[in-house]
């Protein structure tokens, strides 16, 4: 026998968004990069192909940075999101 539904669908509104200035730089740092990445490729095909060297330093450089640092971060957001689960479920316990 069913004396209702235990629990009501509500509609939220959605949270307005959130200015985060960190992502509006990094977006400006990556534009940049792949604008001189774009220049640097076309002036090595066509005009200085002796220069190879140098511009596959400056596009693997900070790609290398960019790996170390992501992946980095990825393990402490994952240490701590497995922090949180190993909490719960001892909570549980």
């Amino acid at each position: 026998m069913s004396n209702g539904p235990r629990w009501v669908w509500r509609r939220t509104e959605p949270k307005p968004r959130r200015f985060e200035f960190s992502k509006i730089i990094l977006s400006l740092v990556m534009l940049t990069y792949f604008v001189g990445v774009t220049i640097g490729a076309i002036v090595v095909l066509t005009v200085a192909p002796d220069m190879l060297g140098e511009y596959l330093a400056f596009v693997g450089a900070p790609t290398a940075v960019a790996i170390g640092f992501y992946a980095w971060k990825a393990r402490a957001e994952n240490s701590i999101k497995l922090g949180l689960k190993h909490k719960e479920e001892s909570e549980d316990d």
